[in-house]
């Protein structure tokens, strides 16, 4: 049962994976010139889900009766996998030993978050200000958890208010909140732009 169970599990994830390389794909080329650098951090993008399909791979192996696991690790290793320059960008990490999630969470919470710093490193550092880029999960008092992705970039732009689907990254992290019954909201203004996923309690 735990192997057909982690076969089908990894098997969706990694579907999901190859629609989003398609996806992702074409939108880099739309039109039809090729940035290197937008290239290059697809490339540590697609790496940051693989590295999380393993993760979740090797957790469902070793833990047979586990029906939650810690999401620090998980969030710590998307971020790790993107390899940013300290000169460039400063990471913080606030990530509570306490935010456990359900087992099926783990990667739509974990893609949400690959998106948003994907989005952060491709628009928000283009200034001559040092960048800085914050990742966050806390355990709310009633039970929800929290998952904030923030930066001190120059936020949306006016052209794409927060309350609109957006483009193809905001768009793909609100199908997946959608997926997980969470909340997603978007604070923008000229300090950056916050990422803010509420996930709401499990009933297990």
């Amino acid at each position: 049962m735990l192997r057909a169970e982690t076969d089908h599990r990894v098997a969706n994830h990694l579907m999901m994976l190859s629609s989003y390389v398609r996806l992702q794909g074409r939108h880099i080329a739309r039109d039809g010139v090729v940035d290197r650098a937008a290239v290059s951090l697809f490339a540590r993008s697609v790496d940051a889900q693989i590295h999380a399909i393993a993760r979740l791979h090797r957790r469902l192996m070793t833990n047979v009766n586990d029906q939650s696991s810690d999401l620090g690790p998980l969030l710590h290793e998307v971020v790790a996998c993107f390899a940013i320059d300290p000169e460039t960008c400063a990471v913080v990490e606030d990530l509570d030993p306490a935010c456990s999630v359900r087992m099926d969470q783990l990667l739509p919470i974990s893609q949400i978050v690959n998106e948003a710093v994907t989005n952060s490193l491709k628009y928000a550092f283009r200034g001559t200000r040092p960048g800085r880029l914050t990742v966050r999960c806390l355990p709310l008092p009633s039970g929800d958890l929290r998952v904030e992705i923030g930066d001190n970039g120059d936020g949306l732009p006016a052209a794409l208010p927060a309350g609109t689907d957006g483009g193809f990254g905001i768009g793909l992290m609100r199908d997946l909140a959608r997926q997980l019954d969470a909340s997603l909201a978007f604070d923008s203004g000229p300090d950056g732009l916050t990422v803010r996923l509420t996930v709401p309690r499990s009933s297990d």
